[in-house]
């Protein structure tokens, strides 16, 4: 046990503890009740899971659940950092953070509160990446799902990103573009451009419409 020496609460949660002995912790408060709850801790007669009235000057705390605390905290810098470059996904973040020999259940604690923040989501990673991609080659539902897929978005995520880029009026205009594409790489085959848009999952009535559209707007 850790007896305190002061608490200074700052904001989002941010807790600066100062141990006796001259031991410090810095954390996000939610952590610690994580840790609390999930190693069973408990302090004095407070039940497990819930940070103590006492959580003060003078009261006590387990040294292990202040360590997992701060480990957490230390993950979601790490992932905040990370993000601030560019979209992650859960899965990327994971792998990144794991390679830094940071615990998998700090990892997690850290990734569960970012979501929770909307600070990372794997549906706007999977929007963002795939606007890109779709940008320069041709896609559709089953080519877009299997590369995000590929890149560790989760499954609910993916499926509602290409939902959202295959489908509707910006389906419409993903399968026209896919078709400009595509009939740039066949050097005009329409009949081999309209097998590979099958092959990358749209329909063929949705083709067929797409094909003519162009043939009206080039008719030469």
């Amino acid at each position: 046990m850790v007896r305190i020496e002061s608490v200074q609460r700052g904001v989002r949660g941010i807790v600066r503890l100062a141990a006796e002995g001259g031991s410090l912790f810095r954390f996000r408060e939610p952590y610690l009740e994580a840790a609390l709850a999930e190693d069973s801790l408990e302090y004095g007669d407070t039940a497990a899971g819930e940070v103590p009235d006492r959580f003060e000057a003078g009261g006590m705390l387990p040294e292990s659940a202040l360590a997992a605390a701060c480990e957490a905290s230390q993950a979601e810098e790490k992932a905040v950092a990370l993000l601030a470059r560019a979209e992650q996904t859960r899965a990327g973040l994971e792998r990144k953070l794991g390679a830094k020999k940071l615990p998998a259940l700090a990892i997690r604690r850290a990734l569960d509160f970012l979501e929770s923040e909307g600070l990372l989501s794997d549906y706007r990673y999977a929007m963002a990446w795939s606007r890109q991609r779709m940008r320069r080659r041709a896609e559709g539902p089953t080519s877009l799902a299997t590369a995000l897929a590929f890149r560790g978005v989760a499954r609910d995520a993916a499926r509602q990103a290409v939902g959202d880029r295959c489908s509707g009026e910006a389906g419409r205009e993903a399968l026209e573009s896919a078709l400009r594409l595509t009939m740039h790489d066949t050097c005009g085959d329409i009949v081999e451009a309209r097998r590979r848009l099958r092959s990358l999952g749209w329909k063929s009535g949705d083709i067929d419409d797409a094909i003519d559209s162009l043939m009206a707007d080039n008719p030469g």
